[in-house]
């Protein structure tokens, strides 16, 4: 069970700090978020899936993925599992960085690709994470401890001139191939083709590089796609058909079903 130690919500910015005392494999799956996400791991045995990428995780890691990038925790045993994670919308950085500086380790690379940042800077900036403070100052921590540690990631990024790419051979090219054509006709034995592998093999690659199935996978995206779409104006109807889904009330139903609410419910812009 999930002992949330501190959690903030308010418009453009989420946080959590919470703790696992026997972690449950089942209760992690992949997901994708509307949002960024900087992930601060702090104690446990686990590894991170992100888009076919394994990253295994040391105390004081940190993970960033950007929005639509589909990601999973992998517990390596039961042992206690302790993070803090922010999720938040570009736009609050925008009046500290109207550059998006900080904003560049999140867009300027491959998904997937140099999600994980290590530095000895991390611990020191969330050491001063307090649960307790008072309910007036808990936006500004949240923000003061999100800007700093974008800080420390993008001297690091920018310093070194290159991002620490992983490969992870057919898993990645096959992730690509979907993620290019992501609104097309996709399916199991269209990719099995294209990567000369039987239906089951792909399945079997496909899952153990994401932690989903395909259509699972695939569904995620062009929900969040089409969720982008109406909010900046189009119509549910025109954006699932944009998206690739062909039947309006099972689109309907899944976006009902991943964001609790209708299509006529998303904020425009």
């Amino acid at each position: 069970m999930t002992n949330e130690l501190f959690t903030y919500r308010d418009k453009g910015l989420y946080c959590h700090h919470s703790i696992d005392d026997a972690p449950d494999p089942a209760d992690y799956y992949m997901h994708t978020h509307e949002w960024m996400e900087l992930y601060y791991f702090v104690d446990g045995d686990a590894s991170f899936l992100v888009e076919g990428n394994e990253y295994i995780l040391r105390p004081h890691d940190i993970l960033i993925m950007r929005s639509a990038e589909a990601h999973k925790l992998e517990l390596r045993s039961g042992q206690r599992y302790e993070r803090i994670a922010i999720h938040f919308h570009p736009s609050i950085l925008e009046s500290a960085d109207p550059d998006g500086v900080l904003l560049r380790p999140f867009l300027e690379r491959p998904l997937g690709r140099g999600n994980r940042f290590r530095s000895a800077g991390f611990k020191s900036i969330f050491e001063n994470f307090d649960n307790d403070i008072i309910p007036e100052l808990r936006r500004l921590m949240v923000l003061t401890t999100l800007q700093t540690a974008l800080l420390e990631i993008c001297e690091a990024a920018l310093s070194s001139g290159t991002t620490p790419y992983d490969s992870a051979g057919i898993a990645a090219a096959i992730l690509k191939y979907v993620n290019d054509r992501l609104f097309s006709d996709l399916s199991v034995a269209a990719l099995s083709r294209e990567f000369y592998l039987s239906p089951s093999q792909l399945s079997r690659v496909f899952r153990k590089a994401t932690g989903s199935s395909v259509w699972q996978y695939i569904r995620a995206k062009r929900l969040l796609a089409a969720r982008e779409r109406i909010a900046s104006g189009a119509t549910a109807s025109a954006a699932c058909a944009a998206c690739g889904f062909r039947d309006y009330s099972a689109f309907y139903r899944a976006y009902l079903d991943r964001f609790k609410e209708p299509p006529s419910g998303v904020p425009r812009k």
